[in-house]
């Protein structure tokens, strides 16, 4: 894996929180939680082609949220402005 963006900060929501994006090779499962559903990598078939993944963590009343991204090399770009208009428009109630 290789950092090629960040960390820096961002804030969604008025939550501040991190964001870095990285550069992946063909890879297994990276993160699986217990008793959670979600894991980075792995796909279907148990492997993830290589490609590029944004990664922004924020901290909610004490709770962690991740917000995550993952495409193609050739699609990133053109489809993380998009996804970066979908997160601009989440809003968080205390």
């Amino acid at each position: 894996m290789k950092v090629v963006a960040g960390p820096s900060p961002v804030t969604i929501g008025g939550v501040k929180g991190t964001e870095v994006t990285v550069k992946t090779p063909v890879m297994h499962p990276l993160i699986w939680t217990k008793g959670d559903h979600a894991w980075i990598g792995g796909g279907q078939a148990g492997l993830d082609p290589a490609g590029l993944r944004q990664i922004i963590l924020l901290q909610i009343n004490g709770r962690k949220l991740l917000l995550y991204f993952p495409d193609s090399p050739q699609n990133f770009s053109s489809r993380q402005r998009k996804v970066n208009d979908l997160w601009k428009s989440i809003t968080f109630s205390t």
